[in-house]
């Protein structure tokens, strides 16, 4: 963790107080990560991440360290978050239930389009 000075609005304040928060951890050593979470950190987060493996975060968006501290917690948590999360695997009623539905979609709209068609071709129909 360290500060450095932010940019933006402050006006003579600015200059003299380091309120932007940077953390920062080694994700690759991390042991306390399991394997496939850091894996998929590595992978969703690289934007974030430099080549020996560090994730580094940033923020300055409030006037005062203690708000940007929490801030760049929270992204960190964030980005733990998305990497951790796994979808529920699809079983095959589930797979049944998606197909009915698109079908029942796909009917619809061409029962529109069938409509909007008959619709503009009554249109020419006055003679």
């Amino acid at each position: 963790v360290h500060f450095i000075c932010s940019s933006g609005a402050g006006g003579q304040h600015v200059n003299k107080i380091a309120t932007k928060a940077c953390l920062s951890f080694n994700v690759t050593e991390a042991s306390w990560l399991p394997k496939w979470i850091r894996h998929r950190l590595l992978v969703k987060a690289k934007s974030y991440i430099n080549k020996q493996g560090v994730l580094m975060v940033a923020s300055d968006a409030h006037r005062t360290q203690a708000a940007n501290m929490e801030d760049a917690r929270s992204k960190i948590k964030m980005l733990l978050k998305e990497a951790s999360w796994l979808p529920n695997e699809r079983t095959a009623a589930d797979e049944k239930l998606i197909v009915r539905s698109i079908h029942r979609q796909n009917m619809n709209r061409l029962r529109n389009k069938k409509h909007t068609t008959t619709v503009k071709r009554h249109r020419n129909d006055f003679d």
